[in-house]
Order: C-alpha cells, then sequence, then structure tokens
C-alpha cells in the first residue's frame, strides 16, 4: 500500500478533504497531528469540507483566533465567485477593494483601477479585515453560516455615509491614517451606526492594533457622531492593553486632553484593568505601584485572581514576580475535577471529556495551555501537581510531561487521566512517552478507553490499545 505522504499535494488534499467531511470537528482537527507535512494541507481540507460553516465560532476564537480568521477569509473569497453574495461578504470584499485602490493611488499619485491590485495584495487585505470580524471584542455570537448567508438588496451605495463608515473602521484597521483622516473629515466618525458593523469603531480598532498616530488624532476629534470624550479612554485602553499597548495607555491616561471630564475614578478603573491585561512586567511593576493601595481584597483575591490568569497567559516574569516579591502561595488549595467518577471499574464523567476548563490548580492551568517557562517557575517554587501531568497530555505538551514525571508526586489517576487523553485525542506520539517513561496503564482504564475509543470509531487507538494489551500480558510472562 502507498503511504499517503508520498502522494503529490492535490490528491492529498482531496483525500484529506473527504476525509474531513465524513468526521467530526475534533477528529478533524487530529489529522494535522499525523505529520508536519499534514498540519498545513489537512487544515486546508478542513477549510474546503465546510464542516466548520454551521459552527458558532465566539466562543473558540480566544484559543485559536488567527485559525478562525484564516477560515473567514477563505470561506469569503470561495463565496465571492458565486453570483449571488451575502451582504457581509459583498461589503467587506468592497472595502478590501476600495483599501488596495487606495494604497495604489497614494503610491503613484494617479487614480488606478483594480487591475492594478494582485491576488496576493487583495487575499492579504481580505485577511487583514476578517481578523477584526472575529475578533472576540468585536460583539456576540459569531456562525460562518449566517455570515455567508444570502441575503437579497440594490448595489451598495459606495457614496452612502453608510459604506464610508465601514472604510473608515478598515482603515484604522489597517494603519491608514490618510485615509482616515480624509474620511473623518468627511463626518464618517460614528461610535454607533444606523446598523450593526461589521467592524470595531475606528478609536477601538486602531487602539487594538497599536496605531499610535491615527488614535492621537481620533481621541481629540469632536467631528461627526465621534463618542464623547469621557468614553475615549476606555474606548482606548480596553483595546490597547490586550495587546501590550502601553504607549496608548500613557495617552489615554494624561489629563491633558480630556479636559476634567474623566473622573479620578474611571481613571483608576482603567489603570487596574491595565494591571489586570499587560503582559509586560514592567508595566505590571510600575501600575502597581499606583493601585496596590486602592485595590480591594488585595492578598485574599486579587493576587490569586492574578497569578492564575498570568499562568494561563504565559505571562513567566509576571508568575515569578508575584511569588518572589508578593509572596503569592502557588498552593491554593484549588483542586482539579478528575475525569474519573469511579475507578475499578474505570467510569468517567461523561461531560468533562469537553469541558476543558477543569484544572484550577495553578500548575494545572499552566500545563493545559503548555507554558513550559511558568510550569518550570512554579515546580522551583514547590507547586504540587494534581491533575498537572493529564492536563499536559491534553494539550499535546512532551516537555511538560517529562517534566512533571521527572519531578515525581504525580496522582495515579492523573497518569491514568493522561494515557486517557492521550486516546481521546488520537495521540499515538503522547501515548508511547507516557510508556516510555515508566508510566503504566492501569487495566480498568485499559477497558475504559478501549470501550470510548471504540465508540467514537478511533480505529488506530483501538488497534494500539489492544496490541499494547496483548504486549502487556506477554512481558507477564
Amino acid at each position: 500500500m502507498v503511504s499517503l505522504a508520498l502522494l503529490p499535494d492535490e490528491l492529498l488534499l482531496a483525500i484529506l478533504t473527504q476525509a474531513a467531511s465524513v468526521r467530526s470537528i475534533k477528529r478533524a482537527l487530529r489529522l494535522r497531528l499525523v505529520c508536519k507535512r499534514f498540519a498545513n494541507i489537512a487544515t486546508t481540507a478542513m477549510f474546503n469540507s465546510g464542516i466548520l460553516d454551521c459552527e458558532e465560532i465566539s466562543g473558540r476564537t480566544y484559543r485559536a483566533p488567527d485559525f478562525w480568521a484564516k477560515y473567514l477569509a477563505h470561506r469569503t473569497l470561495m463565496h465571492a465567485r458565486r453570483k449571488t453574495q451575502s451582504r457581509n461578504v459583498n461589503r467587506l470584499l468592497l472595502v478590501a477593494q476600495h483599501i488596495c485602490r487606495y494604497r495604489h493611488a497614494s503610491a503613484d499619485e494617479t487614480c488606478v483601477t483594480t487591475a492594478a491590485i494582485t491576488d496576493e495584495e487583495f487575499r492579504e487585505c481580505v485577511l487583514e479585515l476578517c481578523k477584526m470580524v472575529t475578533l472576540p471584542q468585536n460583539g456576540g455570537p459569531f456562525y460562518i453560516k449566517d455570515w455567508l448567508a444570502d441575503v437579497t438588496e440594490g448595489e451598495l451605495d459606495e457614496s452612502s455615509l453608510d459604506f464610508r463608515d465601514l472604510l473608515l473602521r478598515a482603515a484604522a484597521w489597517i494603519g491608514e491614517q490618510s485615509l482616515v483622516v480624509k474620511l473623518v473629515g468627511e463626518g464618517c466618525n460614528n461610535l454607533y451606526p444606523g446598523r450593526p458593523s461589521l467592524f470595531l469603531s475606528p478609536l477601538r480598532a486602531a487602539s487594538y492594533r497599536g496605531h499610535v498616530d491615527i488614535v492621537k488624532f481620533l481621541m481629540v476629534d469632536d467631528s461627526g457622531e465621534a463618542p464623547h470624550i469621557s468614553l475615549r479612554p476606555d474606548l482606548i485602553v480596553s483595546l490597547a492593553m490586550p495587546n501590550d499597548h502601553t504607549e496608548l495607555l500613557d495617552l489615554a491616561l494624561d489629563p491633558s486632553w480630556h479636559r476634567g471630564q474623566v473622573t479620578p475614578g474611571d481613571i483608576h478603573k482603567l489603570r487596574l484593568y491595565a494591571l489586570q491585561e499587560t503582559s509586560n512586567v514592567e508595566t505590571f511593576i510600575r501600575l502597581l505601584g499606583d493601585a496596590k493601595p486602592h485595590i480591594d481584597d488585595y492578598e485574599l483575591r486579587w493576587l490569586p485572581m492574578r497569578i492564575h490568569l498570568a499562568a494561563r497567559r504565559d505571562e513567566a516574569d509576571i508568575v515569578k514576580y508575584l511569588i518572589e516579591k508578593e509572596g503569592v502561595d502557588v498552593n491554593d488549595n484549588k483542586d482539579d475535577e478528575s475525569l474519573f467518577q469511579s475507578r475499578r471499574p474505570a467510569e468517567f464523567f461523561v461531560r468533562r471529556w469537553w469541558y476543558h476548563e477543569r484544572a484550577f490548580n495553578l500548575i494545572s492551568r499552566a500545563s493545559r495551555h503548555g507554558h513550559v517557562n511558568v510550569v518550570k517557575i512554579l515546580l522551583d517554587a514547590g507547586a504540587k501537581h494534581d491533575h498537572a501531568i493529564e492536563f499536559a497530555a491534553t494539550c499535546g505538551s512532551k516537555t511538560i510531561v517529562r517534566l512533571l514525571w521527572e519531578h515525581g508526586e504525580n496522582k495515579d489517576d492523573a497518569v491514568q487521566g493522561a494515557f486517557a487523553m492521550a486516546v481521546d485525542r488520537e495521540d499515538t506520539a503522547m501515548f508511547n512517552l507516557l510508556e516510555q517513561i515508566g508510566a503504566r496503564l492501569a487495566d480498568d482504564v485499559r477497558v475504559a478507553v478501549i470501550k470510548k475509543a471504540q465508540e467514537e470509531g478511533l480505529e488506530s487507538m483501538v488497534r494500539l490499545l489492544s496490541k499494547d494489551a496483548n504486549a502487556s500480558s506477554e512481558g507477564a510472562f
């Protein structure tokens, strides 16, 4: 039999597209784990299969924003070839065309047509706009099927205020400052348009992307229906700090421009929000010095909350600072939820297979997200493992699994959970690693995971578990 890995890309893509279309989303994602070559082709295959169209993706964009933006761009460009287009697709494509045309015109100061725009330029612009559409801060539930839904409407008036409002938002996001200035001068700066918008408001869009000069321009603009001056610091800080644009934080908090219309209480709330969102340890220390005396329940509630947030987001320097300088206890008596309802025989809590936030222990949170440096810091500080090795297996981090195993103190339930999660993810390499380092799959858990693998059609794992069981039996003699 010819190995799939030897097939040309076009044929392999066709095979994987068909495989993705008949699998669940979770199983289709696992195709990317087969090998490096499969990783990119399997992603395109999932896009082509359309299995993601009916998914509500707003809850997933936090974990993989680039993946969903690429998928939306892919489907948008594919949908553009149809005779009938959805309102959303039509508007986004038209905005992208205008942005590209403006760039060419600005470069040579002549009016050019869309024919001068290369396909690569246009695709890149569409992808950039899709990154804003799928941004969690951009609104509520998002369904691809709704985005692609055909809606009958007349030809879009490109001179209308509605369209130019969209264009301004896109220009602020992408960083086309001269176009922003032009459209603001035409009265297009509108925080609340007449209908829900595809994009973030101009000030929020520029703040998220860190376009300092555009933010400086918009933060003092009073034309059109611009946001009230008292709202602007919040609009800036809430979108700038997730990306650590600290220059924008300092701009927003500077009292010289908002003419006393922002209260000291509001400034304190913004500092506290920035302190929570920043991943830069220098900024964190600076903000903490001002805010610490005013934080309620600082030691009992705020510090534990902040170090858990830092562990989840891979803010290793902040984790280390909170442990060494603020004396945070790395064992805060928050226990993980076990995958097992009972043992001997093993029974699983069914709902906990897909409940990703079972990791309540600090080191388990870091392990769940694959943050090696944070795990090392916590181990050095004496963190108890709880179910950390199970969550390391869940995220596929072989490095963390080895670290935890070599450190010792791993509960049997946690080790058995690691085997179970390797099977659930069809991660043969992780399963084999657990055995190589000396972990052993218990008989009752083997029976339970074989049953689960059979029910879900995980043929490769059923074969692996059966073969492994036979090898274990032979070794016993």
